[in-house]
């Protein structure tokens, strides 16, 4: 828009310039035309007609301007004073007043038309000039009469006066517009730039509002890393009242000066690399000594021709958030170390309840296998139901902290849902018969079937739902049907009970850690509460859904589905074991707790195993020394030389280093069970045990070993 004013401005000036040359010309053709004719009397004048008509064209053009095009009325001047110059050489050849018209005409060329054009009228003019020159030369020069002669009479005189006046009045007259022209440009030159500067001083006072206004500091430096500007949050920092104040300052000059260096560095890789440096996080001293936290963003200023002159920056005060970070991390933190703690305390307890309860459990499985009356032999049976119910709510508290703390892992391997329902009923049906409760089978699934999927966590969901149904029923029946849905690839397994069933407000709690229906369900019926939450879990792990129908006293309905894909591989693998007895096998048993060692003990020597036993692993390192043993048993925690410590001097003995070790322990965590085979044990066996489980487990490992 400026350029489009400057050139009507140019233009409005030339057209004004021509109009004025064209007033002289006119006020002065008048009195040529008039020397012209009477000079017609006196002399024979050969080109009389073209300077005749050159006069009469100029005064036509004044009169007829307005409508005229300039370009047309600037070429008819310049031609008509082309022909007046070229004419009075045809006449009166080198006379000054033809290289006056000529010179003025290609002087004007330049003002009206430009320079380029001005060159073109320069070389016409000089070619007739140079023509004459060579005419002059060879004496043929067509003048009559000479210069001479025409200087000796009035009219010449009058000519050249009138010449003089008319050159005079030109020159005064064109000069005096021509200046007062230039005034009018010049006053037009500095209003304009007036209003430029006001424009620019508006446009420079909004961009340092929007900049003042932007919520984010924001500075900016020279190639030096010297600072150009900033806005008023970031000059506010700096302890200035505006960004002016910190020009020519660096980093160094400010109340940040601890965290200088740090930033330079960070601006020189941003100037060096041409590359913006995003994101960072940094600190800064204000000026009453706080230090606040930053994330701030760097780019470089690069010009259009790709020269880097500086860099821009902008940061966020995002102390507030680092701080709730920080408070967060550090929660975190105490979070870890209590979970830490928990862990630590739930192996502990584990091991501290295992170990009695493993002795309780043995010396129960010991009477049981001597001679004993119908009372003593109910009794114990009742003793040992216990027992596993106090095992059962021990197993349930180190799964909810497994799960919690996502150390649980899952199986992927073919199994029989067959088997699996034979396994739970197992377990199930002498509490059923306990509590003279009908236990109602509906095994829809085919007996061959194999499914991928984790049977033991499987059998743990089963297991939970039917014995709360056990629990909670006082008569009448439990009810378990099990199906597999082909189309949708679905286990799918129902218990429905006869009862106390649960009410809709309890429904909503019912999967809830250590809840129950109500407080009077756990002094009646006992329990954690944990078994549904940890059914709950396991069925989120596994992909699978649960649903509960229920009304007071009317019993209740628990639907799983859980995902089993059908196996590729119709065939389990089966364990082969040479032998049902431990018979000939030399076992050395490493247990510091007397109860549990004669529990194991007896119950190794009743599989015909031969036994040797050492208190500790420094005992057991002395045995091992004058002794051989096909495997050993080795407890965790002992006095003197506990079990993994044991097992790295076993380890380390060419002799001894491929012997079988396995941990019967009561530590039974995941993280613990994995330690132990990181450390070297062949095997883990978690206290209580069955005699029939470890001697599966001793077997086991033997075969695998030969």
């Amino acid at each position: 828009m400026d350029l489009k004013f400057n050139q009507s401005s140019i233009m409005s000036l030339r057209q004004r310039l021509i109009d004025t040359i064209l007033a002289a010309v006119t006020f002065l053709a008048i009195f040529q035309i008039v020397v012209l004719l009477i000079r017609a009397e006196h002399f024979d004048d050969d080109a009389l007609f073209f300077r005749l008509g050159v006069q009469i064209i100029w005064p036509l053009a004044y009169v007829f301007r307005k409508y005229i095009h300039y370009y047309l009325k600037a070429w008819l001047l310049l031609g008509a004073g082309y022909i007046a110059g070229i004419t009075s050489l045809i006449s009166f050849g080198l006379e000054a007043s033809a290289l006056l018209v000529l010179f003025s005409t290609i002087i004007g060329t330049v003002y009206l038309i430009n320079m380029r054009a001005a060159i073109g009228m320069l070389i016409i003019s000089t070619i007739p000039v140079i023509y004459f020159s060579y005419l002059a030369s060879i004496n043929q020069l067509p003048f009559s009469p000479t210069i001479y002669e025409m200087n000796q009479t009035s009219i010449g005189w009058i000519t050249k006066m009138v010449l003089f006046v008319y050159a005079i009045v030109l020159i005064l007259y064109t000069t005096h517009h021509f200046f007062k022209l230039l005034i009018q440009a010049n006053e037009k030159l500095e209003l304009q730039n007036k209003e430029k500067t006001e424009e620019v001083y508006a446009s420079s006072t909004l961009l340092s509002a929007v900049i003042d206004a932007i919520p984010f500091r924001v500075f900016w430096k020279d190639i030096n890393l010297n600072f150009q500007g900033a806005n008023k949050l970031f000059a506010q920092d700096a302890g200035k009242t505006s960004g002016a104040e910190l020009i020519g300052e660096s980093d160094f000059d400010q109340n940040w000066i601890e965290f200088a260096e740090d930033f330079r560095a960070d601006d020189r890789e941003v100037i060096d690399s041409g590359k913006p440096k995003l994101n960072i996080e940094e600190m800064q001293i204000l000026p009453n000594g706080e230090k606040i936290y930053l994330l701030t963003n760097k780019v470089p200023i690069i010009l259009a021709d790709g020269k880097t002159v500086g860099l821009l920056g902008a940061y966020d005060d995002i102390t507030s958030r680092k701080l709730l970070e920080l408070d967060l991390q550090d929660a975190k933190d105490k979070a870890n170390l209590a979970s830490s703690a928990k862990s630590e305390f739930l192996a502990n307890m584990s091991h501290e309840i295992r170990t009695p309860l493993n002795g309780i459990n043995g010396l129960i499985n010991l009477c049981l296998d001597s001679e004993l009356t119908i009372l003593q032999k109910e009794y114990l049976v009742k003793a040992k139901y216990s027992v596993n119910s106090l095992s059962t709510i021990i197993n349930d508290i180190l799964d909810i902290s497994k799960i919690e703390a996502n150390q649980l892992a899952l199986e992927k391997i073919p199994f029989s849902p067959t088997e699996v329902l034979n396994s739970l009923l197992a377990v199930v049906e002498p509490s059923a018969k306990y509590k003279e409760i009908q236990l109602i089978i509906e095994n829809e699934v085919d007996e061959h079937l194999i499914v991928t999927g984790d049977p033991t966590r499987s059998l743990q969901v089963f297991m939970n739902l039917v014995s709360n149904a056990i629990k909670f029923t006082l008569i009448g029946s439990v009810t378990i049907n099990m199906k597999w849905r082909k189309d949708s690839e679905l286990l799918e397994f129902n218990v429905i009970d006869t009862g106390v069933g649960i009410s809709e407000q309890a429904q909503l709690t019912l999967f809830d850690s250590f809840t129950q229906a109500d407080t009077s369900v756990t002094r009646r019926f006992g329990g954690t509460g944990l078994g549904l939450t940890i059914v709950k879990r396991l069925l989120e792990l596994m992909n699978g859904s649960i649903q509960v129908k229920s009304e007071p006293n009317r019993g209740s309905q628990f639907s799983v589905s859980i995902p089993a894909l059908p196996s590729k591989d119709n065939t389990l693998e089966e364990e082969e074991v040479d032998q049902e007895d431990l018979f000939g096998i030399s076992i050395l048993l490493v247990e510091d707790n007397m109860i549990n060692r004669l529990i194991a003990e007896k119950g190794l020597i009743s599989d015909m195993a031969n036994v040797m036993t050492a208190n500790d692993g420094l005992e057991a390192l002395a045995l091992l020394e004058h002794n051989e043993f096909d495997v050993i048993l080795m407890d965790i925690q002992m006095p003197n030389m506990d079990g993994k410590e044991a097992l790295l001097h076993i380890r380390e003995s060419e002799k001894l280093k491929k012997l079988p070790v396995i941990a019967l322990t009561a530590n039974v965590l995941s993280h613990e069970v994995e330690e132990y085979y990181q450390l070297g044990f062949n095997a883990h066996v978690a206290k209580p045990f069955e005699q029939k489980k470890l001697r599966k487990q001793i077997l086991s490992v033997l075969a695998s070993q030969s």
